[in-house]
This record gives structure tokens, C-alpha cells and sequence, in this order.
């Protein structure tokens, strides 16, 4: 049996295009918010085995909002941990991080990242990924976010817009027909 998704056919196939370019790169492969799997299970099958894929959600529901948040609700969006969990027992690169970001990227501090997946919905969490992450990120690397121009996700939008504003990348703002909502970004060579 496959993971759940909420994330439609179009933006699965672009996840899975946008982790290819990543393929030969250093560094690991995470995703924040992963919500039931459908879309680690995406991350998990395309990325190179010998990669090591980290998840990392609360499997509570989402936080406490912040005042730029405006639809989603705190616990929103909980899933079973064991359930998903069960998806990926044959997968011995998977490994999961239960928690709030944060706190679960605690001892991670070494870590290099080839390509994130960020898919939290609000805007502190969002802001404290993208802290962390991007550091992080190998030149060439790929950061996601599916929450990116959706009307019920401004915190989200306003975190990213944010956090790069100045920085060197090269932003991809998603359109219909390219990534289905999400917006890129690929880290600029250091």
C-alpha cells in the first residue's frame, strides 16, 4: 500500500523533476511537513538509494498560528506517525524526526542538503526551516515550497519572500503549467 497525498499528479511529477536535478549533487534529501507520505514516498523513489532522506513533522497537526497566518488552524493536518512509519520499514535511508521544527533539527547542525521539500503552511515555521536549511543547502541545491502562493498559506508566502529577499539564488516562481503552485529555489554557486 502507498502513502496519502494531498499533493496532486501534476506537482508530483514536478517534485520528482526538481529532485533529479539534484540526483549527482552531495548531501541529503529532507522534507518538512510531511503530513500521510505521499510525498516522501515521491522523494524516497527517485532519490539515488545510497541518499538519505529525513522527515520531519509532529504528526500532532500543525503549531500555534502566527498573526500573518491566515486560514489553517493549530492541529490541523495530523496524521498517524505509525501508519506512515509502516510505508517506509523496507527503506533503511529514511529516517524519521518526530517533533516541532525547530527543536527536531537539534544535533543536524553537520548535515549538507542536496534538496528540501517544505511544506509547513505557516509562516514561523516556514522561517525557522528556511534558517536552518539554507545554510546548509549545496551550491546547486533545490529548496520546494508547496505552500508558496496559495491563497490560504500568505504566511508562508510572506516568510519566503522574507527570508531570500537579497539573498543569491536563482528563484522560480511556480506557474500553472511548470510546478503547479510551488515555487524553487536553486542555491547560486558559493
Amino acid at each position: 500500500m502507498k502513502p496519502s497525498s494531498l499533493v496532486g499528479d501534476q506537482k508530483r511529477k514536478n517534485l520528482r523533476d526538481l529532485l533529479e536535478q539534484c540526483r549527482d549533487l552531495p548531501g541529503e534529501v529532507w522534507e518538512c511537513g510531511v503530513y500521510y507520505g505521499g510525498t516522501a514516498w515521491v522523494l524516497r523513489k527517485f532519490s539515488r538509494p545510497t541518499k538519505t532522506l529525513r522527515l520531519f513533522d509532529s504528526w500532532e497537526g500543525l503549531p500555534e498560528p502566527h498573526e500573518k497566518d491566515n486560514a489553517h488552524y493549530k492541529g490541523g493536518f495530523k496524521a498517524d506517525y505509525d501508519r506512515v512509519k509502516g510505508f517506509f520499514k523496507d527503506a533503511p535511508n529514511v529516517v524519521f524526526h518526530k517533533g516541532w521544527i525547530p527543536d527536531t533539527f537539534e544535533g543536524l547542525e553537520r548535515c549538507k542538503i542536496c534538496f528540501a521539500h517544505i511544506d509547513l503552511d505557516f509562516y514561523r515555521s516556514y522561517l525557522d526551516a528556511l534558517g536552518f536549511i539554507y545554510p546548509r543547502l549545496v551550491s546547486g541545491g533545490i529548496m520546494v515550497f508547496d505552500d508558496y502562493g496559495a491563497p490560504q498559506c500568505q504566511g508562508a508566502t510572506d516568510a519566503v519572500d522574507e527570508f531570500f529577499e537579497g539573498k543569491e539564488t536563482i528563484s522560480c516562481r511556480g506557474d500553472a503549467e511548470r510546478t503547479a503552485q510551488s515555487h524553487y529555489i536553486q542555491k547560486g554557486k558559493a
